[in-house]
């Protein structure tokens, strides 16, 4: 498991994520951060009764909106499956990192999955 997992989706507002995370963990809470961003909007979901902190921050890269689940007990084993799973709810493009977040990753390299597909690209290049 990941000490956390985060994704980016493609043209998607904080009320389309909100709808998806009320269709996965039920019912979705208010706002548990200190502090957000200017285009940031909070959220906090249980999974298998541990709180799950959610940070959603619109058009933080481009037009891509990140979702982060700050916590390593959520349902998913990592960032593609997560992304995976938003995919098919909102079909939308996902973006997440091809290394994952670990000491040497290339930071560089991204998984794009689009049209059905699942394709390591460059974020700048793509």
């Amino acid at each position: 498991m990941q000490p956390d997992i985060e994704i980016y989706l493609k043209a998607t507002s904080h009320e389309q994520v909100i709808e998806w995370l009320e269709q996965k963990f039920g019912n979705v809470g208010d706002n548990p951060w200190a502090k957000l961003p200017k285009k940031g909007f909070g959220a906090c979901v249980t999974w298998e009764g541990e709180p799950i902190k959610v940070m959603i921050i619109e058009k933080c890269a481009g037009n891509f909106t990140s979702v982060w689940f700050d916590s390593a007990h959520t349902p998913w084993q990592n960032d593609l499956a997560c992304a995976r799973e938003a995919v098919a709810f909102l079909q939308v493009e996902a973006r997440v990192g091809a290394g994952g977040w670990h000491e040497g990753a290339e930071l560089d390299a991204w998984i794009a999955l689009r049209d059905g597909e699942e394709v390591e690209i460059e974020w700048l290049s793509a």
